[in-house]
């Protein structure tokens, strides 16, 4: 990888408590192909085991470390945004695997699509020893997503390189909404410019039994409903309906609406069943 003093994508990683998998995850960045400079920048949530350490092992010209003083992973991914030095950003969590390439796509991408603000990509699944599982499909088009980003968030967060400048238009990652920070942020984005996913595989996902998914699925619900309602509720969406901003997505507040409550009665129906069962 050349070594320059300004990168053209910066990697943001942020991590608690990831020994396991941490070291795997980020030879998986360092490693990749691309014709151009990155940066990594990790950025530690206040972990309580070795993974500080492990990410301080790699610290060289490319490779950077941070301590948040926030809560959360808002405020960690904040942090590491603040600290790049590239007009690109570039997600990754640090129990998954970049696939060789995916930089090099997502550059390319969006060097020649400059309405774009934010790109993702298909995910394939790995478990906590690494067998592989069928691939997931999220929709590809900026048109396709327009539909789908109303109901629920089709960007794999760990796949998705962003422009710098339209998240700090927009207002960065929310920390109030931790858990469904991701789907926020691009509802957001989708006001200034146009989203889109590559077709191709750009991530091994790892799921686990302590991903924070897994262990706040009442949490992250909860606070995907907010999102969705604060979005639809949002009082200038009704003298303006749809964002008259030059290349920007146009995203149906009524079908937001809709699928707003069909989540809220699947969560009830879900809870009581729960209930029910202790």
């Amino acid at each position: 990888m050349e070594r320059t003093i300004q990168p053209k994508i910066s990697v943001v990683i942020p991590f608690k408590n990831a020994e396991k998998y941490l070291a795997e995850s980020i030879e998986s960045v360092i490693n990749q192909k691309c014709n151009f400079s990155f940066e990594v920048i990790m950025v530690d949530d206040n972990s309580t085991d070795t993974s500080l350490n492990i990410a301080e092992s790699f610290a060289d010209s490319v490779v950077s470390t941070h301590k948040s003083n926030g809560v959360g992973i808002s405020d960690a991914l904040n942090l590491g945004v603040q600290q790049s030095k590239s007009d690109l950003i570039a997600r990754h969590d640090a129990d998954d695997i970049m696939q060789q390439g995916r930089l090099q796509s997502q550059f390319d991408f969006m060097l020649a699509n400059p309405d774009h603000v934010l790109l993702g990509g298909q995910i394939s699944y790995i478990g906590e020893i690494g067998e592989f599982e069928t691939p997931n499909y999220y929709p590809s088009t900026s048109d396709e997503l327009e539909s789908w980003l109303a109901k629920g968030c089709y960007l794999a967060h760990p796949t998705v390189v962003f422009r710098k400048d339209k998240f700090e238009e927009v207002g960065g990652y929310k920390r109030g909404n931790d858990g469904a920070e991701d789907y926020d942020l691009w509802l957001r984005l989708s006001e200034v410019g146009k989203i889109a996913n590559l077709e191709i595989v750009l991530t091994q996902y790892r799921k686990h039994n302590q991903q924070v998914t897994n262990k706040n699925w009442v949490r992250t619900h909860l606070r995907t409903l907010k999102v969705r309602l604060f979005w639809v509720f949002k009082i200038r969406n009704f003298f303006s309906p749809n964002s008259t901003k030059l290349n920007a997505m146009h995203i149906s507040r009524m079908q937001i609406l809709k699928y707003l409550i069909i989540e809220i009665v699947h969560f009830s129906v879900t809870q009581i069943r729960s209930i029910v069962r202790k």
